[in-house]
Protein backbone atom coordinates (compact mmCIF):
# COMPACT_ATOMS: atom_id res chain seq x y z
CA UNK A 1 0.00 0.00 0.00
CA UNK A 2 1.13 3.54 -1.00
CA UNK A 3 -0.29 6.35 1.92
CA UNK A 4 0.11 9.99 1.16
CA UNK A 5 2.30 11.72 -1.15
CA UNK A 6 4.61 14.01 0.67
CA UNK A 7 3.48 17.31 0.45
CA UNK A 8 5.84 18.78 -1.44
CA UNK A 9 5.55 15.38 -4.39
CA UNK A 10 4.87 17.44 -7.65
CA UNK A 11 5.62 14.58 -9.90
CA UNK A 12 6.18 11.19 -10.62
CA UNK A 13 8.67 9.99 -13.90
CA UNK A 14 8.00 7.67 -15.93
CA UNK A 15 8.40 3.86 -15.46
CA UNK A 16 8.93 5.10 -11.48
CA UNK A 17 6.89 2.03 -10.28
CA UNK A 18 6.37 0.14 -13.36
CA UNK A 19 5.66 -4.09 -11.95
CA UNK A 20 5.49 -2.80 -8.58
CA UNK A 21 3.44 -5.82 -7.75
CA UNK A 22 3.23 -4.72 -3.85
CA UNK A 23 1.34 -2.13 -4.55
CA UNK A 24 -2.26 -2.63 -4.07
CA UNK A 25 -4.01 0.54 -3.59
CA UNK A 26 -2.70 4.20 -4.22
CA UNK A 27 -3.79 7.86 -2.81
CA UNK A 28 -2.22 10.82 -4.18
CA UNK A 29 -3.95 13.62 -1.49
CA UNK A 30 -1.07 16.66 -2.12
CA UNK A 31 -1.90 20.35 -2.13
CA UNK A 32 0.65 20.04 -4.87
CA UNK A 33 -0.79 19.28 -8.42
CA UNK A 34 1.37 16.01 -9.00
CA UNK A 35 2.05 15.01 -12.72
CA UNK A 36 1.57 11.19 -13.38
CA UNK A 37 4.30 10.82 -15.88
CA UNK A 38 4.18 7.83 -18.65
CA UNK A 39 3.75 4.47 -17.59
CA UNK A 40 4.70 5.41 -13.70
CA UNK A 41 2.21 2.47 -12.61
CA UNK A 42 2.49 0.28 -15.34
CA UNK A 43 1.80 -3.43 -14.60
CA UNK A 44 1.54 -2.87 -11.04
CA UNK A 45 -1.14 -6.05 -11.69
CA UNK A 46 -1.91 -6.30 -7.69
CA UNK A 47 -3.60 -2.70 -7.70
CA UNK A 48 -6.96 -2.63 -7.49
CA UNK A 49 -7.66 1.29 -6.08
CA UNK A 50 -6.77 4.68 -7.28
CA UNK A 51 -7.46 7.85 -5.35
CA UNK A 52 -6.01 10.93 -6.68
CA UNK A 53 -7.45 13.55 -5.99
CA UNK A 54 -4.66 16.34 -7.66
CA UNK A 55 -3.39 15.29 -10.66
CA UNK A 56 -2.55 16.05 -14.10
CA UNK A 57 -2.06 13.56 -16.71
CA UNK A 58 0.33 14.74 -19.50
CA UNK A 59 1.76 11.75 -20.90
CA UNK A 60 0.00 7.95 -22.17
CA UNK A 61 -0.19 4.76 -19.36
CA UNK A 62 0.07 5.55 -16.34
CA UNK A 63 -2.45 2.76 -14.94
CA UNK A 64 -1.66 0.79 -18.31
CA UNK A 65 -1.79 -2.89 -17.76
CA UNK A 66 -3.13 -2.57 -14.28
CA UNK A 67 -4.93 -5.74 -14.16
CA UNK A 68 -7.20 -6.27 -11.25
CA UNK A 69 -7.68 -2.37 -11.02
CA UNK A 70 -11.47 -1.92 -9.84
CA UNK A 71 -11.64 1.77 -8.91
CA UNK A 72 -9.99 4.89 -9.68
CA UNK A 73 -11.11 8.31 -9.04
CA UNK A 74 -9.02 11.03 -10.23
CA UNK A 75 -9.34 14.78 -9.86
CA UNK A 76 -12.21 16.15 -7.26
CA UNK A 77 -14.39 18.75 -7.12
CA UNK A 78 -11.42 21.18 -5.84
CA UNK A 79 -9.16 20.24 -8.69
CA UNK A 80 -10.85 19.52 -11.83
CA UNK A 81 -8.32 17.72 -14.50
CA UNK A 82 -7.88 20.59 -16.57
CA UNK A 83 -7.22 18.29 -20.40
CA UNK A 84 -6.21 14.67 -21.32
CA UNK A 85 -4.20 14.95 -24.40
CA UNK A 86 -5.91 13.19 -27.29
CA UNK A 87 -3.28 10.45 -27.32
CA UNK A 88 -3.13 10.28 -23.58
CA UNK A 89 -4.59 6.41 -22.91
CA UNK A 90 -4.37 6.58 -18.94
CA UNK A 91 -6.43 3.19 -18.25
CA UNK A 92 -4.96 1.11 -21.27
CA UNK A 93 -4.90 -3.03 -20.68
CA UNK A 94 -6.64 -2.17 -17.06
CA UNK A 95 -9.34 -4.90 -18.31
CA UNK A 96 -10.73 -6.11 -15.24
CA UNK A 97 -14.69 -6.63 -15.16
CA UNK A 98 -15.40 -4.67 -12.27
CA UNK A 99 -13.93 -1.32 -13.69
CA UNK A 100 -15.27 1.74 -12.03
CA UNK A 101 -13.63 5.02 -13.37
CA UNK A 102 -14.55 7.93 -11.74
CA UNK A 103 -12.91 11.58 -13.37
CA UNK A 104 -13.97 14.83 -12.52
CA UNK A 105 -12.53 17.25 -15.24
CA UNK A 106 -13.35 20.73 -16.65
CA UNK A 107 -16.65 20.95 -18.63
CA UNK A 108 -13.98 22.17 -21.65
CA UNK A 109 -11.64 19.34 -21.54
CA UNK A 110 -11.46 17.19 -24.70
CA UNK A 111 -10.95 13.96 -23.36
CA UNK A 112 -14.00 11.68 -23.91
CA UNK A 113 -11.82 9.30 -26.48
CA UNK A 114 -8.67 9.29 -24.86
CA UNK A 115 -10.26 8.16 -21.31
CA UNK A 116 -12.24 4.98 -23.14
CA UNK A 117 -11.05 1.71 -21.62
CA UNK A 118 -10.63 -0.54 -24.84
CA UNK A 119 -13.08 1.86 -26.17
CA UNK A 120 -16.00 0.03 -24.10
CA UNK A 121 -16.06 2.80 -21.48
CA UNK A 122 -19.32 4.91 -20.58
CA UNK A 123 -19.01 9.11 -20.29
CA UNK A 124 -21.74 10.94 -18.57
CA UNK A 125 -21.64 14.53 -17.78
CA UNK A 126 -23.01 14.78 -14.17
CA UNK A 127 -23.36 18.43 -12.60
CA UNK A 128 -23.11 18.12 -8.98
CA UNK A 129 -24.06 20.71 -6.32
CA UNK A 130 -23.47 23.08 -9.32
CA UNK A 131 -20.32 21.92 -10.61
CA UNK A 132 -20.02 20.03 -13.96
CA UNK A 133 -17.57 16.93 -13.70
CA UNK A 134 -17.64 13.65 -15.85
CA UNK A 135 -18.66 10.01 -14.48
CA UNK A 136 -16.27 7.82 -16.71
CA UNK A 137 -18.10 4.10 -15.80
CA UNK A 138 -15.92 1.24 -17.18
CA UNK A 139 -16.35 -2.14 -17.67
CA UNK A 140 -18.86 -3.06 -15.17
CA UNK A 141 -21.50 -0.40 -16.67
CA UNK A 142 -20.58 -0.75 -20.03
CA UNK A 143 -24.20 -1.51 -20.81
CA UNK A 144 -23.87 -5.76 -21.50
CA UNK A 145 -26.29 -6.88 -18.57
CA UNK A 146 -27.99 -3.48 -17.37
CA UNK A 147 -31.50 -2.79 -17.74
CA UNK A 148 -31.53 1.47 -17.86
CA UNK A 149 -34.34 2.26 -15.33
CA UNK A 150 -33.50 6.37 -15.50
CA UNK A 151 -30.02 4.91 -15.10
CA UNK A 152 -30.87 3.87 -11.24
CA UNK A 153 -28.36 1.03 -11.63
CA UNK A 154 -25.52 3.43 -11.73
CA UNK A 155 -24.75 3.57 -8.59
CA UNK A 156 -21.86 6.42 -8.99
CA UNK A 157 -24.39 9.02 -9.84
CA UNK A 158 -26.77 9.48 -6.32
CA UNK A 159 -29.24 11.39 -8.31
CA UNK A 160 -29.84 10.92 -11.62
CA UNK A 161 -31.88 14.63 -12.38
CA UNK A 162 -28.66 15.88 -12.18
CA UNK A 163 -27.13 14.33 -15.70
CA UNK A 164 -26.91 17.24 -18.14
CA UNK A 165 -25.47 15.60 -20.71
CA UNK A 166 -24.30 12.27 -22.36
CA UNK A 167 -21.49 12.78 -24.46
CA UNK A 168 -20.48 11.44 -27.73
CA UNK A 169 -19.88 7.74 -27.88
CA UNK A 170 -20.82 7.27 -24.53
CA UNK A 171 -22.64 3.87 -25.41
CA UNK A 172 -21.30 3.23 -28.81
CA UNK A 173 -21.09 -0.61 -29.27
CA UNK A 174 -23.71 -1.37 -25.80
CA UNK A 175 -25.63 -3.81 -28.25
CA UNK A 176 -27.94 -5.45 -24.77
CA UNK A 177 -28.31 -1.43 -23.14
CA UNK A 178 -32.15 -1.33 -22.28
CA UNK A 179 -33.25 2.10 -22.36
CA UNK A 180 -36.71 3.03 -20.99
CA UNK A 181 -36.12 6.56 -20.28
CA UNK A 182 -33.84 9.53 -19.99
CA UNK A 183 -33.87 11.94 -17.04
CA UNK A 184 -35.81 15.44 -17.53
CA UNK A 185 -32.87 17.33 -16.87
CA UNK A 186 -30.63 16.06 -20.02
CA UNK A 187 -29.35 19.21 -22.38
CA UNK A 188 -27.81 17.84 -24.76
CA UNK A 189 -26.63 13.68 -26.29
CA UNK A 190 -23.66 13.54 -27.98
CA UNK A 191 -23.29 12.47 -31.60
CA UNK A 192 -22.97 8.73 -31.48
CA UNK A 193 -24.08 8.19 -28.39
CA UNK A 194 -26.03 5.37 -28.59
CA UNK A 195 -24.77 4.34 -31.86
CA UNK A 196 -25.01 0.48 -32.64
CA UNK A 197 -27.27 -0.12 -29.20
Amino acid sequence: VIGAMPTNCTSIGRYAFENCSGITQLEINTTNTVALWGWCFKGCNNLTTVKATNVRLPETGPFQNCTNLIRAELGSKEHMIKSIGSWVTPFTGANNPSLVIKIYMDRNAESEKSLKTNNIATIIQYSSNGEENNIVIGLKYRGTDIAWKSLAEFEEIKDVNKITEIRENSFDGCTELQLETLPNSIETIGANAFRNC
